[in-house]
Parts: structure tokens; C-alpha cells; sequence
């Protein structure tokens, strides 16, 4: 197997894990985990070359126009000349290093979307200069085997570190006088999640670390992939999840997460409460597969908090509130509110 280790400290050179190929920096003003200062790099690429490995820059931030050009007016392209990669998310970065570095080879970051072939196959016949793809955890096993024979470039994929959900450069946190919080889903009660807000923006994470360990006699067949270890926000807990590895279904992978008091329970299920607008209407998403609904209906609504609310259907109207004599399956309709009836409420017929 060829793996990939994201450094987080000098001293981990000395301990990198047998069949480690390339070392990946994460430096602050680049990396969205930064770990690393601008004034170790050269030091670090020296004795990172000294093992004869290969030493990529992790450049996964997304950045604004004014924030991309501040950091390209900032930065001479001789600091880039000693890494033998360069390891992007942001398209407009990509575009930077196509246009002023012709030669340098890069590895695309496409964790955050892109899970169908076509779109990975365009990524990588996108320029000459895509050595590598780094796929995302929540692509399963089966598919990342085919994807890794069948794309003209490499694959990467996460075999040990924290499992990232989401990111966005904007700080939706610290605006709230917060960095690092632990979250509740919206559909559940115990914290899960924990949300972290930087220099760089607020990334979202599971709290149980991604790791394939158990899975390495079958990754091993696969021979043009690389895996990558990263220790950083790393837990005492020891819990790990493989993900979505073995079959891309929330339900079985974030169990937790899923509300017990807003899941179908029987043949009864008529939909979900998708709008509320307090004294007016209730925008229903009508979901039964062989009954209309009806004026004179009874429902009975399930809140999230598992409070029920009775309501006889007086009226009923469509997308553009004009009015209607009947709903089917898949049909958006609206019908008078009365009392605290909430969004994501479940919808039963009584």
C-alpha cells in the first residue's frame, strides 16, 4: 500500500508509517487545519527529501477574489518550487498554478462533491498537470475500487484521520463569539458533531475518526490508489467509523443522528410539514403511495419533540395557494394553520 502521512510536527518524521511515499505539509495561510509555519517549510522539505519521499503543499482552503489575490501577491513562486506537489481545492488556485506553473504536478481535492465518474473522469483529463484525484469517504468502497482502474490519473482516499463533513471559508461561528463547539443535529439528541471556526473559514466533523485499518488485506489490491494518514484533531476516545466505505446509507452510518419520534412508523404516513407560516398556512410535502387527501381528512401531526396536534383539513390549496379538491403522492399542498404545528413535523392521516 502507498500511503500518504499530513505532518503536524517535526517530530513525527521519525515515526512515519512503513510504506509512507509522500508527506503532506499543512502550513498556516494554506491549509484549512493548519499546523505548520511558513518558516519550517524549507528545513522540513530538506529532511522530508533526506528519506527520499516526495513532499506535497496542502493548499485546501477556499478563498474570496480579495483573499486569493492577497495571497498570491504575498507569495513568490519560488516558495513553491521545492514542492514536488501541490494539492488544491479551490478552482481558482488550480487555475493560478495552470497558468503560472506549467510544470508543477497537482493533486485536485474533490472530497466536498463530485461522486460520479463523469465528473471525475472530466477533473482529471482537465490538464496535463492532474497527477492525482482525492476522493471523497463518502463514496463507497465498491465504487472507489472501479474509479481507481477505470481514471486516467491516480486516486486518494482517506484510510485514517478525522472525518470532515463540511466546510465553508465563511465564519459562521466566531460572529457568534464561538471557535470550537459541539453540536446536536436537528434530528437528534446526542453531540456528534463538533464545529470548529479558524483563519480559514468553519468545518464541520464528525466526532468518531474515519479509519479503513480493517479493510487494508482489500485496499491493498488496489494498486494505483494511495491512502492517506492524518493525526491531526485526534481523539482519546479510540472509537472509529468506516463511513459510508461498505454502503453509502446515513441511516446505517449515522444512526445517532436520525430522530426515532419523526420516523415513519406505519401505513398512516402522509408526509412532512415543509413550511409554516404562523396564522396562514402549512406547506405539506404529501407522501402516501395510494391515498388523496382531502377536505374533511383528519391528520395528526408528530413535532420533532413528539408533541401531537389533531387537525381537521378545511381547506386545501396547491403551490400558488389556489385552491384545490384533492392532493396525491408527491404533490406540495397547503393547508390552513392552526395551533404549534413545526417544520419537519411528520404527517399521519388519523
Amino acid at each position: 500500500m502507498k500511503f500518504i502521512y499530513v505532518l503536524s510536527h517535526r517530530d513525527q518524521l521519525t515515526r512515519l508509517p512503513q510504506g509512507t511515499e509522500e508527506v503532506v505539509l499543512p502550513l498556516e495561510g494554506f491549509s484549512r487545519l493548519p499546523f505548520l509555519k511558513k518558516e519550517e517549510v524549507s528545513e522540513l522539505i530538506s529532511l522530508i527529501h533526506q528519506q527520499g519521499l516526495k513532499v506535497s503543499l496542502e493548499w485546501d482552503i477556499l478563498m474570496t477574489d480579495k483573499v486569493l489575490q492577497k495571497l498570491i501577491d504575498e507569495t513568490d513562486l519560488s516558495f513553491f518550487s521545492s514542492f514536488d506537489f501541490l494539492r488544491v481545492q479551490d478552482l481558482g488556485a488550480f487555475h493560478f498554478i495552470v497558468k503560472t506553473m506549467p510544470q508543477k504536478k497537482i493533486q485536485l481535492i474533490l472530497e466536498h462533491g463530485n461522486h460520479n465518474f463523469e465528473s471525475l473522469c472530466s477533473f482529471a483529463q482537465v490538464s496535463t498537470q492532474i497527477d492525482r484525484l482525492v476522493l471523497s469517504s463518502q463514496i463507497p468502497g465498491s465504487l472507489l475500487a472501479d474509479y481507481s482502474k477505470r481514471l486516467p490519473c491516480s486516486i486518494e482516499v482517506l484510510y485514517e484521520g478525522p472525518l470532515m463533513l463540511s466546510y465553508t471559508p465563511r465564519h459562521l461561528l466566531s460572529r457568534l463569539g464561538e471557535t470550537h463547539v459541539k453540536m446536536k443535529s436537528l434530528e437528534g439528541n446526542s453531540p456528534e458533531l463538533q464545529a470548529l471556526d479558524n483563519q480559514n473559514g468553519t468545518l464541520i466533523m464528525h466526532k468518531t475518526r474515519f479509519s479503513l485499518e480493517k479493510r487494508r488485506e482489500q485496499l491493498e489490491k488496489w494498486d494505483s490508489a494511495y491512502f492517506r494518514i492524518d493525526e491531526r484533531m485526534t481523539t482519546s476516545e479510540g472509537i472509529k467509523t468506516e463511513g459510508f466505505f461498505e454502503k453509502n446509507d446515513s441511516s446505517e452510518v449515522f444512526v445517532h443522528l436520525k430522530n426515532s419520534i419523526i420516523e415513519r412508523e406505519d401505513g398512516l404516513y402522509a408526509g412532512e410539514v415543509i413550511d409554516v407560516v404562523r396564522e396562514h398556512t402549512i406547506g405539506i410535502s404529501f407522501a402516501h403511495p395510494t391515498r388523496v387527501l382531502r377536505k374533511g381528512d383528519e391528520l395528526v401531526f408528530k413535532t420533532p419533540e413528539g408533541r401531537l396536534k389533531e387537525q381537521v383539513v378545511t381547506e386545501l390549496w396547491d403551490f400558488l395557494l389556489h385552491p384545490i379538491e384533492e392532493a396525491k403522492n408527491g404533490d406540495i399542498v397547503f393547508i390552513p394553520h392552526r395551533g404549534t404545528v413545526s417544520v419537519r413535523s411528520s404527517v399521519y392521516f388519523k
